[in-house]
């Protein structure tokens, strides 16, 4: 841990999954699971309202996944976001994976280290956008020049 001692959110993280890891093996548990919030049980049955009341465009890029997907998850939570450009990259429930090589060397394998449970969005899941963008320009004055147009 000396090695992350200056950067303190990656220090949290480390200290609580380390206890967490720790207490399961004391209770005899086969995993260590973190308490999420963007669970089935947490997502709210109808939009968010807020008193931010301008329309809000979020640019999705064809290569949209991990966290953006999971900033997706939190915009689309309000009614007054709409997504703009192409459909989304998806991922899995699978994350942190290690690899090792395989007795004969002529391939690896792939461990999960880390699995989303009951997480919202489904594995392979991606966001269609609500106004489309078929242009090859991606430039942000020529987006911004699309936008404007809405």
């Amino acid at each position: 841990m000396d090695v992350v001692k200056d950067q303190s959110e990656v220090l949290k993280t480390l200290k609580t999954v380390s206890t967490g890891m720790a207490l399961s093996l004391k209770n005899d548990d086969p995993f260590y699971v973190e308490q999420e919030t963007n669970t089935l049980n947490n997502i709210p049955q109808k939009p968010l309202v807020s008193d931010f009341k301008n329309k809000v465009f979020v640019i999705v890029p064809p290569q949209c996944a991990s966290a953006c997907l999971d900033a997706l998850d939190k915009f689309k939570l309000f009614e007054n976001t709409t997504l703009f450009g192409a459909p989304s990259s998806a991922d899995s429930m699978y994350m942190e994976v290690r690899l090792a090589d395989l007795p004969s060397s002529l391939g690896k394998v792939i461990v999960p280290n880390k699995v989303y449970v009951n997480r919202a969005r489904g594995a392979g899941d991606f966001y269609k956008p609500d106004v489309a963008y078929k242009g090859l320009d991606w430039t942000t004055n020529v987006l911004l020049e699309q936008i404007k147009t809405l």
